[in-house]
């Protein structure tokens, strides 16, 4: 897989890892993170734990926020990943369930 392909795919599964909640952990409690990311949504929706086990081996939660909490809920979120091998940055933001998005952090 060439590079550019390698952190399209990276982009991809990021944008889906950020819907996990990853409020009130310790982002280097890795079991935690897997956790959290494998019970995303409801038992249809959850993530596989090979999926969990991807982002993770690759990435480490840096930074998380979520306004889901409250009166004035949006559902926006943004998790600041760091990529394990090179250092780089990654912000993945999810503002619904419906839209969802991934750009590199620079």
């Amino acid at each position: 897989m060439n590079s550019t392909n390698k952190f399209l795919s990276d982009y991809i599964y990021l944008a889906e890892a950020s819907y996990a909640d990853f409020s009130g952990l310790s982002y280097s409690d890795i079991a935690s993170v897997r956790e959290r990311i494998e019970n995303t949504g409801d038992k249809e929706n959850s993530k596989p734990e090979a999926f969990a086990t991807l982002v993770t081996d690759n990435y480490q939660v840096k930074a998380h926020y979520t306004d889901r909490e409250g009166n004035g809920e949006s559902s926006f979120s943004g998790t600041l990943f760091q990529n394990k091998e090179t250092g780089a940055y990654v912000k993945a933001i999810s503002k619904s369930n419906t839209n969802r998005q991934a750009r590199p952090f620079r």
